[in-house]
């Protein structure tokens, strides 16, 4: 139980900083886009590679920043098939981020790219991001529910082994003992 919260607190983490790493990326990017300051690239850069590791982390696990288990087969809709897409919606918004800070990006395409980042982080990836922690905080409470089950069934399995053992071992046992010492009181008296 314990190593699945663990688990589970690693994951819940990570996807609730990509919600917060998207602003930030919008932010950055503004900033370098519109404002021309120089001194957000090399942030705006360093939020784009921790958002694409935590991605990637979150999608394929990586023991190093604590994620073991991969995604269920609910999660891998939810990334790769179903409406929300957010893997190629994640890829899409990484590269348009990545063109706004390569300085040899044309000016239009840095535009259109700071447009579609602003966009993406205003609302449909942020809603996504948003509802990939709130699946994974479900897919953790019921995991966790489950692992009491077993754990409350175990109890009961070692209880009840603890209670034949003391009914058909150590019962036979003293009773044997009781009655040697009752022949040996005889014994001794007689």
């Amino acid at each position: 139980i314990i190593a699945r919260q663990s688990d589970s607190a690693a994951i819940i983490n990570i996807a609730g900083r990509q919600r917060m790493l998207s602003q930030r990326t919008a932010m950055l990017a503004t900033e370098l886009v519109a404002l021309g300051d120089e001194r957000t690239r090399n942030d705006l850069l360093a939020a784009v590679d921790l958002m694409d590791r935590s991605h990637t982390a979150l999608t394929r696990g990586d023991p190093a920043m604590g994620i073991v288990s991969n995604l269920s087969p609910a999660m891998k809709v939810f990334y790769f098939e179903g409406p929300a897409d957010l893997d190629r919606r994640m890829g899409i918004f990484l590269d348009k981020a990545r063109r706004i800070a390569d300085p040899a990006s044309p000016p239009a395409e840095r535009e259109a790219a700071l447009k579609h980042v602003q966009e993406e982080a205003r609302r449909p990836l942020l809603q996504s991001l948003d509802d990939a922690v709130r699946r994974f905080e479900e897919e953790a409470n019921a995991r966790v529910d489950s692992l009491r089950t077993v754990q409350r069934g175990v109890l009961i399995i070692l209880l009840s082994t603890l209670l034949l053992e003391a009914l058909f071992i150590f019962r036979p046992l003293v009773n044997k003992v009781r009655d040697f010492a009752r022949r040996l009181y005889a014994a001794a008296t007689t």
